[in-house]
């Protein structure tokens, strides 16, 4: 029991030592204090959720990946050509049944990682907000979206 309470000060410590490649007393005192902190602050944090079909994360993490190839090469060429227009430049408001913080916090992130979309809001009705920059259809786009990464984050975690 001890040991899992000590743990996490003792790898943020270690990891901070490596990280910074100094043995000095400054790094010392400055990583205990971190390590500490940091583990303090994560007595604070809720970890109820956990992922309930783990095996599906690859298959996830794959199509996110490939997305994000094939929409650096679109954007590239669409800015590299300067077809970019004020007109295809847009807020998308998406309605998502997401529930679980976690599988949230991984769809902000996954669209974040998409070059060309970014998340702005999530309200208390679970409205997802986007701003895309080239994006002509938006209900092709709230389907990718739905899809692609929302059902199956819903089946990994929810």
């Amino acid at each position: 029991m001890i040991f899992s309470k000590i743990y996490l000060p003792c790898f943020l410590f270690f990891l901070w030592i490596f990280l910074n490649a100094s043995i000095s007393n400054g790094q010392i005192f400055l990583g205990l204090l971190l390590s500490i902190w940091l583990y303090f602050i994560s007595l604070k944090l809720d970890f109820n959720s956990k992922p309930k079909k783990l095996y599906l994360l690859p298959i996830l993490v794959i199509r996110v990946l490939n997305d994000v190839f094939k929409s650096s090469i679109v954007l590239s060429y669409s800015i590299i050509s300067f077809n970019i227009s004020s007109h295809s430049q847009k807020f998308i408001s998406i309605p998502i049944k997401i529930r679980d913080p976690y599988a949230l916090a991984f769809l902000t992130c996954i669209i974040s990682y998409i070059p060309g979309t970014i998340w702005v809001n999530i309200s208390n009705s679970y409205i997802l907000t986007l701003h895309v920059l080239n994006f002509d259809n938006e209900k092709d786009l709230i389907d990718l979206i739905k899809t692609k990464y929302e059902l199956p984050l819903m089946e990994i975690f929810e």
